[in-house]
């Protein structure tokens, strides 16, 4: 009510009111300053964090694993072929559709490989048909190694029941191929496409299969060479025949026209004889009557 307040000592409510809202404003504008310097920060954090984590996985992709070397490779098959029975138990105990199991995985080549067979497994006849279980294998699509060999280790446990043999893998197999048997005629051969498995290559392995495919390239080369000679002589060998055979045909007919000929000579030769002598008896009778008269 004084004079100073009418001149202005004190602000009129629409005034006092704009200038709570501007101080709000002002505050509000602050805090979200702030929030976005720390969402900055917080960013920037990340980012340096990030980049050692990414150096790290760059520095783990670039490590490779050592190669297992083949000495390595060749103990740890010697050690798997030599397996105890009894640790394999479990094994087909709990998976009873395995028929078999290989001893290394991988055959190595050079190296001994054991299989030990769950005959109960078998999808074919050979489960219930007796018999001593008989393998048949052969390696490098049965080029290779062939030999039928029965299994003669025996080990049961429970309902456990397998069969184990040992079979030598050629220093230069590639793949092994085999089937089952009871000896008898009844064979599992997977549905008529063997068992077949990928053998590990080591580096003399691969050398000695790069000799025996060049041996195996020439053997087959020598062999279609021989086959194509065979055929040509087996074909001359034919034709020869067939002439043979179509000379002596037409022999036979030339024969058979002949003694027809011959045939048909001799009744004319008969039928003129016959002819002549019973001209030669008109004549006679003909003669005699006359001297009778």
């Amino acid at each position: 009510g004084s004079a100073a307040e009418a001149e202005g000592g004190s602000s009129p409510p629409e005034e006092r009111r704009e200038t709570g809202l501007s101080t709000t404003t002002s505050s509000a504008q602050q805090e979200e300053r702030k929030e976005q310097e720390q969402e900055h920060k917080e960013r920037e954090q990340e980012e340096q964090e990030e980049v050692p984590r990414e150096e790290d996985e760059e520095e783990e992709e670039g490590e490779e694993e050592a190669p297992v070397t083949e000495a390595t490779l060749r103990a740890n098959a010697r050690a798997a072929a030599g397996t105890p029975p009894q640790q394999l138990a479990a094994h087909f105990a709990a998976n009873k559709d395995d028929l078999f199991l290989l001893l290394p995985r991988e055959p190595v080549p050079g190296e001994a490989l054991k299989i030990w067979v769950n005959r109960k497994a078998s999808r074919s006849a050979l489960a219930t048909s007796g018999g001593v279980l008989t393998l048949d294998v052969g390696f490098n699509n049965w080029k290779l190694g062939t030999a039928t060999i029965e299994f003669l280790e025996q080990f049961w446990a429970g309902e456990v029941d397998l069969r184990g043999v040992e079979v030598q893998v050629p220093i230069e197999a590639r793949k092994m191929s085999f089937v089952l048997s009871d000896g008898k005629g009844t064979f599992d051969n997977n549905g008529g496409n063997d068992f077949d498995v990928a053998c590990s290559q080591t580096e003399s392995s691969r050398t000695a299969l790069a000799a025996w495919e060049e041996k195996e390239t020439e053997r087959e080369e020598r062999e279609r060479m021989v086959a194509e000679e065979t055929a040509k002589v087996q074909a001359e060998v034919d034709r020869v025949e067939w002439l043979r055979a179509e000379t002596a045909a037409k022999a036979e007919v030339e024969a058979k026209e002949r003694e027809k000929a011959e045939e048909e000579r001799a009744k004319g030769e008969a039928e003129s004889k016959r002819i002549a002598d019973a001209e030669a008896e008109s004549r006679w009778l003909k003669a005699e009557a006359e001297a009778n008269e």
